[in-house]
């Protein structure tokens, strides 16, 4: 979590929101 939420601006928001979502989306499965 930490390394996406440092690169901050490097990714539109729409593309950090879909890693978080993958992110959560494993950690569930």
């Amino acid at each position: 979590m930490r390394s996406i939420s440092s690169k901050g601006g490097v990714a539109p928001p729409s593309e950090q929101e879909n890693l978080l979502a993958i992110y959560k989306w494993h950690l569930k499965n």
